[in-house]
């Protein structure tokens, strides 16, 4: 009886070192990419930064910044939601860009913990599989391949989208009310769209989701058709 236990001792131990060296696998990309940054990182405006920021810098001290320079056109993009975070930043840090990279790795790292929760809700493996999907998950969202997104501020708004989406997807399996979910993933869509062009299609992304979890029955769906009317009507609008 005492070789039993000792036995179960021995192996849950070996059981929960591995699952610390599985955690410590999973976080590994985001620690060697954070590191990155700090190291490599360097405090001067770049390309599309200089034509994106410092004419709102300029308005701001004149008292004459505007909504429509908050949403004019960038590229192909209407930038609403970067600009006022870059200038955010930019109030707090005197514009130091290097500030808009640890947003950039802050969003991948939302991103990582969506992927992981929708993981755990959809597939629901067992534990090792599921760090190894997320080990495989994060190689892939901290590539060190692409590396301008990694020490390029404006590259904010490649992630925005992703986090934006990924976050939605999560509060559509979440517990929350249908009501409150569809007002809760119709802002992400709307910062999402005004974050990056291709931001749109948060909202093509997104409706099945939801219809698929909220809507059990054709039924189901003619009850809440007014939400999914409202969503294609402010769609639509935007």
């Amino acid at each position: 009886m005492t070789q039993m236990i000792k036995r179960k001792k021995i192996l849950n131990n070996n059981l929960l070192i591995l699952h610390l060296i599985g955690i410590g696998l999973v976080i590994l990309p985001a620690v060697v990419i954070g590191i990155l940054i700090i190291t490599y990182s360097v405090n001067i405006p770049y390309w599309d930064q200089w034509n994106l920021m410092p004419h709102l810098f300029i308005k701001i001290s004149q008292n004459s910044l505007s909504w429509q320079d908050l949403i004019a056109q960038h590229n192909e993009s209407r930038k609403l939601f970067p600009r006022l975070i870059f200038l955010g930043l930019a109030y707090l840090t005197n514009w130091d860009v290097r500030y808009e990279m640890l947003a950039i790795f802050l969003l991948a790292c939302l991103v990582s913990l969506n992927i992981y929760r929708l993981n755990r809700l959809t597939v629901k493996f067992k534990i090792f599989p599921t760090l190894l999907i997320a080990f495989l998950a994060n190689i892939l969202i901290f590539s060190a391949i692409q590396y301008d997104n990694w020490f390029w501020g404006i590259q904010l708004v490649v992630f925005m989208p992703i986090a934006c989406i990924t976050t939605a997807i999560s509060v559509v399996y979440s517990r929350l009310n249908l009501r409150y979910k569809f007002l809760i993933c119709m802002m992400l869509c709307i910062i999402s769209t005004f974050s990056y062009s291709n931001g749109m299609i948060a909202w093509v992304i997104i409706l099945p989701v939801l219809t698929l979890v909220a809507a059990k029955s054709r039924s189901d769906l003619l009850k809440q058709k007014w939400l999914f009317l409202g969503w294609i009507a402010v769609f639509i609008t935007i």
